[in-house]
């Protein structure tokens, strides 16, 4: 059996009975992914769902989709280039595209699983992977249409193969495997989001803070530079493609303390949860202090306290030249926070501490269902702005997303389900308004709608 990566905090612990057995995790997690499934079809599509349906028809030539489509939009090609093959192996349907979410939602649970396992030996508490099943992140993103999943999943094993390197490394020994493994997180998870470009070199820094001698830095530097090629490559080919977006002129205002604030909601909906955490971490750090495991703890959480806050402040710093932090592009941060979380439960020593957060997990689970079954979005006119820009969409007639209101137009953030969305018809200034028939504008409209290549009227048209 291999040894863990980390010499335990606290030697041979008494609660490695019950805290450690892995069904909490596991059925926390089955309850989570549960009720994803149940939010499936409950809200239709929203905005961006709609442009994941128009980047990845797998009816459309992939040379025509991409530089129509993905070109223009303002992320990496890699989760449209999957979601294109999987819509080709299982079918365009709503629930379709939100199954490969679901399952990359369920892989994070168990690379979180496996990290926490890896780091501190199977003899200990399993509360990482329960701790984010009950995130709303987790939630949420397991049943959207949308990279967000992928990226998580691709963080979690970006996390788990560091954690690997790092023993490798104080041990004078990394295996090639795991190094290209590490490798190919990075890069997958750069061609995945920008956002995963902060991942990953918040994850290589820490990597390198553990290199015992000079010339494995620089080796382990050398490496990073090579995988840093396709990345790189990616993005200079990007950035002409997007035009206005760079420099400010972007439809995501600047906004650094309403965005860490979604960011923190998408941690948990509830205020007293974050008191509970903050109290049961604080309880932790004072049982360490009495343990004597505090300066232990202190070495280990360092480098990835600092890893946590430079994948918040580098994109807060780079939204000063162009708005790109959102509070859900922070899903990058799950992976190291909960695996600081881990730390501290298990320098208290006690099984109280694991437990304990294994109920919080459970409480924020419930609060997130809560949520999900009573969620309402306001309206956000600026992304429809931004993708009805689309130079394939110019000129073209608003499609079906576009309501009217009792005085004026509303973007409606949710499209209607597919089985109960209305006809439409053409209204006034060339918008679409529920029509009282059974007959809709777009079905006239599907020949111009093929031809224009503009992914909201391909998609409002209903071109499968």
């Amino acid at each position: 059996m291999p040894r863990p990566i980390h010499p335990p905090l606290v030697p041979a612990p008494a609660w490695a009975g019950a805290a450690a057995s892995p069904w909490p995790p596991a059925l926390l997690g089955l309850a989570a992914l549960a009720l994803s499934v149940w939010a499936f079809g409950g809200q239709g599509l929203w905005f961006d769902e709609l442009f994941t349906f128009a980047a990845t028809d797998p009816a459309r030539p992939l040379a025509e989709v991409f530089a129509q489509v993905v070109l223009p939009d303002v992320h990496p090609p890699l989760y449209y280039l999957v979601a294109r093959g999987w819509a080709a192996l299982v079918g365009t349907s709503e629930a379709a595209y939100r199954a490969l979410s679901l399952l990359a939602a369920a892989g994070a649970l168990l690379a979180l699983h496996r990290a926490e396992r890896a780091w501190f030996g199977p003899g200990g508490p399993a509360v990482m992977a329960a701790l984010a099943a009950g995130l709303p992140f987790t939630v949420y993103f397991a049943k959207e249409a949308r990279a967000y999943a992928l990226l998580l999943l691709l963080c979690a094993l970006l996390l788990w193969t560091t954690l690997l390197l790092v023993r490798g490394l104080r041990a004078g020994r990394v295996g090639r495997g795991l190094l290209l493994a590490h490798l190919a997180c990075m890069v997958a998870a750069c061609l995945t989001h920008y956002f995963g470009y902060v991942a990953a070199l918040c994850h290589a820094l820490v990597a390198l803070a553990a290199a015992p001698r000079p010339r494995d830095a620089l080796a382990l530097l050398a490496a990073y530079g090579l995988a840093a090629v396709p990345p790189a490559a990616w993005l200079l080919a990007h950035l002409p493609h997007l035009g206005s977006h760079a420099g400010g002129a972007f439809w995501i205002p600047f906004e650094p303390l309403a965005t860490l604030e979604g960011a923190a909601r998408l941690f948990s909906r509830r205020s007293a949860l974050w008191l509970a955490a903050a109290a049961l971490l604080a309880w932790c750090a004072y049982r360490a202090a009495r343990c004597g495991t505090l300066p232990a703890l202190a070495r280990g959480a360092a480098p990835w306290l600092l890893a946590l806050a430079g994948m918040v402040a580098l994109p807060l710093l780079l939204s000063l030249h162009t708005p790109v932090a959102t509070p859900r592009n922070y899903v990058v941060l799950v992976p190291p926070a909960l695996f600081l979380a881990a730390m501290a439960a298990r320098a208290a020593g006690t099984g109280l501490a694991p437990a304990a957060l294994v109920l919080l997990a459970a409480l924020n689970l419930g609060a997130t269902a809560w949520w999900a079954a009573h969620e309402r979005k306001p309206a956000w006119d600026p992304a429809a702005e931004l993708l009805e820009a689309h130079p394939a969409c110019r000129g073209a007639t608003v499609p079906a997303h576009r309501f009217a209101g009792p005085a004026e137009a509303m973007y409606a953030y949710h499209a209607r389900p597919l089985g109960v969305r209305p006809a439409f018809v053409t209204g006034p200034g060339g918008s679409l308004l529920p029509g009282p028939g059974g007959r809709s504008a777009l079905e006239a409209l599907a020949p111009a709608a093929r031809a224009s290549g503009c992914p909201l009227l391909y998609w409002g048209a209903g071109l499968d």
